[in-house]
């Protein structure tokens, strides 16, 4: 190997060792890092653990009113100047559109499917606290400083549970 070579597997092995390194740092101050705890998060967490009942269970328990809402790693947790300047700081932005795709709104059907269920079979009681549920959630997302596409989303939820709650007789 020519002296060029050899410089350029020297770099290449320092660039190794650098990116390793930084590497394990940003694993160190994720572990010391405390986790955000939000509204969402004990929810989230049995979203991701595909344990239905307990996001069922969860959802008709949260307090509504508390904040904040979504985690701050999360692109829901972003006003429209918050997402924009992402946008414009690194394409592509925040995934926004896949958390509403992945969560928002299937989320949203699960809360409708268990509200009408419970209608079906005749628990009108769960059944108006799914739907009174998912009006409360979309009411604290269309109140929030949220982009507008997760505002509008919350304004359909409140729609959803609205027409839910008289079709049931509740409302």
């Amino acid at each position: 190997m020519t002296r060029i070579h050899w410089y350029r597997v020297g770099l290449a092995l320092i660039g190794l060792i650098f990116l390793s390194a930084c590497g394990n740092r940003n694993q160190e101050q994720a572990a010391s890092t405390p986790k955000e705890e939000t509204v969402l998060s004990p929810l989230i967490a049995a979203w991701q653990n595909d344990e239905t009942e307990e996001v069922l269970r969860l959802f008709r328990e949260i307090d509504w009113s508390q904040r904040p809402l979504f985690p701050a790693s999360s692109p829901l947790s972003l006003s429209e100047g918050e997402y924009m300047a992402a946008v414009k700081r690194q394409r592509p932005g925040p995934n926004l559109m896949g958390e509403i795709q992945d969560f928002l709104k299937p989320l949203s059907r699960e809360v409708l499917h268990a509200g009408k269920t419970a209608a079906l079979e005749g628990n009108v009681s769960l059944s108006q606290d799914y739907f009174e549920s998912l009006k409360a959630f979309g009411q604290a997302i269309q109140d929030s400083e949220l982009t507008l596409v997760v505002t509008q989303m919350g304004q359909a939820f409140v729609a959803s549970a609205d027409a839910e709650l008289v079709l049931t007789g509740t409302e």
